[in-house]
C-alpha cells in the first residue's frame, strides 16, 4: 500500500511539472501579399519587424503584454513600436525586449508610410502568445 501511494505522489509530481504553461514563439503577417511581418521569440524576447517588399512603405510591429493588479483589474501594456521600411534586402528590425515570464502577449504588424510610423493602413490579425 505504501509503494502504492509513492508511486501515485510520483505520478502526482510528474503531471504538476508537466503543466507548466509553455512558451510561445510565433508570427503575424499584415493584410497584404508578402508585405511584412513582425516574429516573436518568447525564448529570450525577442522581436523582429521584418519589410519584404522595397516599396516606399514600411511595417509597424507592435507588441503588448497582460498586466493585472493583485486585486484583478488587467489591461493591455504597450511594450512596444517599431518600424522597419527597409525593405527585402535589409536585415530585420530587433529588439530585445524584458517581459515577466508567463504574461500573455499579443503582436501585430501594420504597413505604414516612412520609417518612423507616418499614415498607418492594412494590420494583419493579432496574435496572441506566451513570454
Amino acid at each position: 500500500m505504501r509503494r502504492i501511494a509513492l508511486l501515485a505522489a510520483a505520478a502526482f509530481a510528474a503531471l504538476a511539472v508537466s503543466a507548466a504553461p509553455a512558451a510561445a514563439s510565433g508570427s503575424a503577417g499584415v493584410a497584404g501579399p508578402n508585405d511584412g511581418t513582425v516574429d516573436f521569440r518568447s525564448y529570450g524576447d525577442h522581436f523582429y519587424i521584418n519589410d519584404w517588399k522595397a516599396d516606399g512603405h514600411g511595417v509597424k510591429g507592435v507588441l503588448e503584454y497582460r498586466q493585472c493588479t493583485p486585486e484583478g483589474r488587467c489591461w493591455w501594456h504597450t511594450e512596444v513600436v517599431a518600424f522597419n521600411n527597409k525593405g527585402y534586402h535589409a536585415p530585420a528590425k530587433h529588439v530585445n525586449l524584458n517581459i515577466p515570464e508567463d504574461r500573455k502577449v499579443r503582436y501585430w504588424a501594420c504597413m505604414s508610410d516612412g520609417g518612423s510610423g507616418g499614415t498607418q493602413s492594412r494590420c494583419g490579425k493579432k496574435h496572441y502568445d506566451y513570454a
